[in-house]
């Protein structure tokens, strides 16, 4: 035989209205946090991983500036939720360049590369001139190591996003 016992208490009603508020607020604290810190994270990043006189190793992580248009290409796509059922929420950002070579470089590249047809000078002796000649279209095999400057930087730099998003929901907390 079952016995049900009803406890009332101001401060337990109290804490449950707080409990039940707090999965509903949690997603855009957490969105608002990584918003704060993802565009200082991602200027660090590039100032240290996106800049100097390459080539560097590639244990280094770092990409050197030829044209200047991948470091300014970088952004930071802020953060948005998204509901996945019921209380639920995913938080997504990210971090990346729209320039073709980026992902090479981020993640390497092991197969085959198509060379265009281009037009080379070829070395003259002191009895005829210096000649160009044309050279053929051509596949050739390529191992570009990964470099992963990005993604290193991140996880560098992960303890900036995990105290921001602590500190947010502190305060979440503190408000409720």
């Amino acid at each position: 035989m079952a016995v049900t016992i009803d406890i009332e208490s101001p401060q337990l009603d109290a804490l449950i209205a707080k409990l039940s508020a707090f999965p509903a607020r949690l997603g855009e604290t957490i969105k608002t946090a990584m918003n704060s810190v993802g565009p200082t994270v991602l200027g660090e990043i590039t100032e240290q991983r996106f800049s100097g006189q390459g080539p560097f190793p590639v244990e280094q992580h770092r990409l050197g500036v030829r044209t200047g248009l991948l470091r300014t290409s970088l952004n930071y796509k802020p953060a948005r939720t998204t509901s996945i059922g019921g209380e639920l929420v995913e938080v997504t950002a990210s971090m990346g360049s729209p320039v073709v070579y980026f992902p090479v470089h981020e993640f390497g590249f092991l197969g085959r590369q198509a060379v265009k047809s281009f037009s080379r000078r070829k070395p003259g002796s002191k009895k005829r001139a210096r000649r160009t000649v044309a050279t053929k279209a051509f596949e050739r095999n390529v191992n570009y190591p990964a470099r992963a400057p990005l993604q290193t930087g991140i996880r560098e730099r992960i303890d900036q996003f995990s105290v921001a998003i602590t500190g947010g929901l502190n305060e979440l907390w503190a408000t409720l």
